[in-house]
């Protein structure tokens, strides 16, 4: 929303320059603002004053609507030109008319939908150079995804985490005043995973909390006996994320000793991405979606849920994760190391 002076700010300096970006700059100057109004909220404004003499928006003074007006339809449409993130009980106020009667215009005749803004991961400056890198890495090397490289991970499980409140409802004329009871510090296991395009690692199960040495004695006894077997091991590419055990000296000297340069270090690997480790966008989700099915009752019974589910991916499901890999790729390359679920 823009108060008065703003949105003669805006008129006099459209009425002046004749161009949306010098305006925009201008406001940037004057109101020390990383951000400006849009094009359609500083057209909207010269608009308005060139065919009312008055850059303030038209108000309706008479009493709350309910008949769907074209007068109404055009209110609503500039309200929602000026701030898209107004609120329809507000814009109702705005305009006196019932919330009803402005949600129908808004779906019926505006066509507007209710989106959600996504919630993401911060990303600071340097990350995206990492990204861009990590991908440089990836295409030098002609790194085949589907053949030849390991991801890793680790998360933890929660023994009641499989309860979704919005799907939990109870029919009835009263209030029967139910509880779904949970414990305050509940049970959890701490499961570590890794996979390639051919074969699932894991689950290993942390039965304490995660440090460099438990580490590296997991990848010593339980990683490399199930992957040194294999044929071809030379080819493969490991990739662990940057927690504090990955980084120790003890365990970056010993995955380079089994892989070589084929080890994506810590320095390599980008920070606050979780959007590029398959681990993340599709095997904690898609286990945490389904080990609560039957739910366990015990820390035991949830172990075995998640074996259970870990041994159904099958090869087709794990291609299909390092291709979605590979699209992930090569959409970090094409938003220059930015954001890119929202693409996806």
């Amino acid at each position: 929303m823009y108060d008065l002076e703003k949105r003669i700010f805006l008129n006099d300096n459209y009425q002046k320059h004749k161009s949306i970006s010098k305006v925009q700059k201008a406001y940037r100057t004057k109101y020390k603002s990383k951000t400006a109004p849009s094009a359609s909220v500083i057209i909207n404004i010269a608009n308005n004053y060139k065919t009312t003499g008055s850059v303030q928006r038209r108000r309706c003074v008479t009493r709350k609507r309910t008949v769907r007006t074209h007068d109404l339809i055009n209110d609503l449409k500039n309200l929602f030109m000026d701030d898209d993130k107004l609120s329809l009980r507000k814009a109702a106020n705005l305009v006196d008319a019932s919330h009803m009667t402005i949600r129908k215009v808004a779906r019926e005749d505006l066509n507007l939908k209710p989106y959600k803004r996504r919630r993401t991961f911060k990303l600071y400056r340097a990350d995206y150079k990492k990204r861009l890198d990590f991908v440089k890495f990836v295409k030098s090397r002609r790194l085949n995804l589907e053949d030849s490289f390991i991801c890793s991970d680790e998360a933890y499980f929660y023994l009641h985490g499989g309860h979704n409140i919005q799907n939990d409802r109870i029919w009835a004329e009263f209030q029967p005043n139910e509880r779904q009871e949970k414990p305050l510090n509940d049970e959890k296991a701490m499961v570590w995973c890794a996979f390639s395009a051919k074969k699932v690692y894991g689950p290993f199960f942390f039965t304490e909390n995660v440090n460099g040495e438990n580490y590296l004695e997991m990848l010593k006894k339980f990683f490399w006996p199930k992957h040194a077997p294999l044929q071809k091991i030379q080819r493969y590419y490991f990739q662990q994320d940057g927690a504090p055990p990955h980084r120790r000296i003890i365990v970056q000297n010993w995955l380079k000793r089994q892989f070589g340069d084929r080890f994506l270090t810590s320095m390599l690997w980008p920070a606050r991405s979780p959007d590029l480790n398959p681990c993340d966008f599709s095997l904690w989700g898609t286990l945490k979606a389904n080990v609560y099915n039957p739910k366990p009752e015990t820390i035991e019974q949830l172990k075995e849920n998640i074996k259970r589910e870990v041994k159904i991916f099958s090869k087709t499901d794990l291609t299909s994760i390092f291709r979605n890999l590979k699209k992930r790729l090569d959409l970090v390359e094409q938003e220059k190391g930015g954001y890119i679920e929202h693409l996806l």
